[in-house]
């Protein structure tokens, strides 16, 4: 007969036959349970981006966040020792991050229409030489601020009204397809909130702005698939949150301002972030690309020292000697390649002046190298393919254009 020698060091992760384990790049979690006949057991990760832990109930959890890169990151190898017992190492790997590919090709730009004396929230799209419009704001002085597609889904960040006639009370909201969905508002606050700024990665949505604890004040926050994440909830009254997004290492990075509208705070996963010389100086754009992070801002009050430009913190030089006094617009990249526009008859590319015959407002450049812009022309919001206008609105109606994205 054989018997099992029970005093023998014995170590095994029940349900982990092969011992290997491969997370999505959205990040997430696996948990198991130890075997084990000595007395504890530990676990160490040899790569960063992969968590082991021993949980307070004794459960083994592996785990990821979120990996934006477009490659997977160099196996983790988990060990689990405990005592005497042959250790156990697990092989774990992660998903590159692979964007949708969508239909939905145009130009999209989000804003704000002129309608039956009201200003109104509406996207319109451009494609093949004519525009579309959708309007999204159900009441007036509703506006749509930012515009993100995803795979085929059109998601549009602003606010709307939803109350009584006569309340001109607007509440944070994301359009997604058209449909609104209306974003969290703490347990006590005004309806009074706005989104300004939207991201979205793998499926989920990141919107950045800001809600009000009482009248006249206002908080900066950010939902996250329309929930109020936790990490700028302890920020100060009077701040707001401009801009957001995400870096391959899956650290959220917000751009806004501070007490006044002239004290910008950048925060990186609701923590605030020194070393940049913020102090009087108005948030204008962010853009992460990969792990690089550019800012720009404009020092207000006028003169020859207004503009800003940092990437990683570090201030960078824009052609031309007059370009100081020339306030900033927007930021876009492209391939490495970094697209500044400014209140000026040029834009910057990679700090080099490009001269574009009319000043260009917030841009986006396709894969051939074409420029389209919007901006207002008297009161009309115009899509500047090139430099050659398109007016997005029917009759010269009035309006806004507020962000531009470009899906091709």
């Amino acid at each position: 007969a054989t018997f099992l020698d029970e005093t023998a060091p014995l170590l095994d992760i029940a349900g982990l036959q092969d011992l290997t384990i491969n997370l999505p790049s959205a990040g997430g979690n696996q948990a198991f349970n130890v075997i084990t006949n000595p007395p504890s057991w530990s676990v160490t990760s040899d790569q960063d981006w992969c968590g082991a832990e021993k949980d307070i109930d004794g459960v083994l959890k592996i785990s990821a966040g979120l990996n934006m890169k477009p490659a997977s990151p160099e196996a983790a190898t988990v060990t689990v020792t405990a005592g005497d017992a042959q250790p156990v190492e697990i092989t774990v790997t992660q998903d590159a991050y692979l964007p949708p590919v969508g239909t939905a090709k145009g130009i999209y730009v989000a804003g704000t229409e002129d309608i039956d004396g009201g200003s109104h929230a509406v996207l319109w799209k451009y494609k093949d030489g004519g525009v579309t419009r959708q309007q999204l704001g159900v009441k007036p002085y509703s506006s749509a601020n930012s515009v993100y597609i995803y795979g085929n889904n059109v998601y549009v960040g602003g606010h709307d009204y939803y109350g009584e006639p006569g309340n001109n009370w607007g509440t944070a909201t994301v359009w997604k397809n058209g449909e609104p969905i209306i974003q969290e508002n703490p347990e006590g606050a005004v309806p009074y909130s706005r989104v300004n700024s939207i991201r979205v990665i793998n499926n989920k949505v990141y919107a950045a702005g800001y809600y009000s604890p009482s009248f006249g004040s206002s908080r900066a926050c950010v939902w996250v698939d329309g929930i109020l994440d936790a990490s700028l909830l302890n920020e100060s009254q009077k701040t707001d949150a401009k801009f957001i997004d995400i870096s391959e290492d899956g650290k959220m990075h917000i751009l806004g301002s501070g007490q006044t509208s002239s004290v910008t705070k950048y925060w990186i996963n609701g923590v605030s972030q020194s070393g940049y010389q913020f102090d009087n100086v108005y948030a204008k754009g962010l853009w992460v690309d990969g792990n690089d992070v550019h800012i720009i801002g404009n020092v207000p009050g006028g003169g020859n020292d207004i503009s800003r430009y940092w990437k990683n913190g570090v201030l960078q030089t824009l052609e031309s000697a007059s370009v100081r006094s020339i306030p900033l617009y927007d930021i876009y990249i492209r391939d490495g390649d970094v697209y500044i526009t400014g209140h000026s008859l040029y834009i910057w590319k990679n700090g080099i002046r490009i001269d574009a015959g009319a000043y260009m407002k917030h841009i986006a450049v396709s894969e051939d190298g074409t420029i389209y812009s919007v901006k207002k022309v008297g009161s009309v919001p115009t899509l500047h393919v090139d430099n050659v206008p398109v007016a997005l609105t029917a009759d010269g109606a009035g309006g806004e254009a507020n962000d531009i994205f470009i899906v091709e």
